[in-house]
């Protein structure tokens, strides 16, 4: 299992592109992630996975919040060594 962070750029900042915490903690289990946890208001997530789902965590979770949500939200994801 990988352990990594994902963070996510220009949501809830001044009032735009809310995401609720709460509501990107569900979206993730339900893309399968595992010990998912935000930080604050700030798209900061924890989260754990098989090598397989961490390869396109960014690219996965992008595509399921545009989808969602209708936002075009940069994700970066780096794993704990990085």
């Amino acid at each position: 299992m990988i352990t990594g962070i994902v963070l996510l750029r220009g949501i809830n900042v001044g009032g735009h592109r809310k995401l609720p915490m709460a509501e990107l903690r569900e979206l993730l289990k339900s893309m399968g992630y595992e010990k998912v946890s935000t930080y604050i208001q700030s798209g900061n997530v924890l989260v754990q996975c098989n090598e397989k789902q961490w390869l396109s965590i960014a690219a996965s979770l992008k595509e399921a919040i545009d989808k969602k949500y209708g936002y075009d939200v940069p994700v970066v994801s780096r794993t704990l060594q990085e």
